[in-house]
């Protein structure tokens, strides 16, 4: 029964994430004046809760609490799995010690 109630606990915050992802899309949409395409609504939806379950594990990992956890993964949902992940990438390479290499520095190389 526990394992049933932690399933449906993780299950919660992706739903979460989906539903900012699809959201912040739909609001884009409106705005821009585009038309929907359900398999674009669809694609950020799940995107979302993917990196709304990446977000769930590192949050536990680092021992926050629910609220938090919450909110953090409801806005990675919203600004999406490209740019959530892009701000992982930054925040990882500096928690490893790894020095990134910009192309746009140096593009001759």
């Amino acid at each position: 029964m526990n394992s049933y109630i932690e399933v449906l606990d993780k299950v919660s915050y992706a739903i979460f994430a989906s539903v900012g992802g699809i959201l912040f899309y739909l609001l884009g949409v409106t705005e821009t004046g585009r038309g929907t395409n359900f398999r674009i609504i669809l694609i950020y939806g799940l995107s979302s809760g993917f990196i709304g379950q990446i977000t769930l594990l590192l949050c536990r990992a680092a021992n926050l609490n629910v609220d938090l956890t919450g909110a953090l993964t409801g806005i990675a949902g919203a600004l999406g799995a490209r740019t959530t992940i892009s701000i992982l990438e930054i925040i990882l390479f500096k928690y490893l010690g790894i020095k990134r290499y910009d192309r746009r520095k140096n593009p001759e190389e």
